[in-house]
């Protein structure tokens, strides 16, 4: 079983937690850890069942940064002086197909330059019904958020350096000195 996303907020000093609110998966709720109690935050949604993949938080413009299955659905998170008095909102319109081509993406805030990046992932492989790879496709794109267009913009000289093939089981050797 996958956890639940999960990113910190350095500004106020408190863990966000989302988690789903019902049996049905669409609505999610969100929980800070104030690192005395909880509080409860917004719900939000609809997001379509088991699609919450990566959240992370960039104390920059202070607001937290959701992806779903579809690396391209992005909720934005933004903090108020409590958990009750923060808001959700979807950045980008939801395609009609409800899972992308690429699923497993993962976000990354850089500090530094004050960047949101997201990288690697899979392509849906033998996931959907009828594709043609046999087995999900890794992928070494890196993309990285712009907040004045809320898209993500490809970096392609800034791929990670080799393309991963198709992704197949590896386990070790019974002395596990080799991959087989």
């Amino acid at each position: 079983e996958r956890g639940q996303p999960a990113a910190f907020d350095p500004i106020r000093n408190r863990a966000i937690f989302v988690v789903p609110k019902g049996d049905d998966g669409q609505i999610y709720q969100t929980w800070e850890w104030t690192g005395a109690g909880w509080e409860q935050g917004p719900d939000f949604g609809p997001a379509y069942p088991d699609t919450i993949q990566q959240f992370v938080f960039d104390p920059y413009p202070n607001e937290g940064l959701l992806i779903e299955t579809d690396p391209d659905v992005v909720w934005r998170y933004k903090p108020g002086p409590t958990a009750a008095q923060s808001t959700w909102e979807l950045l980008t319109p939801r395609q009609p197909e409800i899972y992308g081509l690429i699923y497993g993406r993962a976000l990354v805030y850089d500090p530094f330059r004050h960047w949101v990046l997201q990288c690697f992932g899979r392509d849906r492989g033998d996931i959907n019904a009828g594709h043609p790879s046999p087995r999900p496709l890794l992928l070494s794109e890196v993309r990285a958020w712009d907040p004045a267009s809320n898209s993500w913009s490809p970096w392609p000289d800034r791929s990670f350096p080799t393309n991963w093939g198709r992704a197949a089981p590896v386990a070790g050797g019974a002395a596990r000195n080799r991959a087989v």
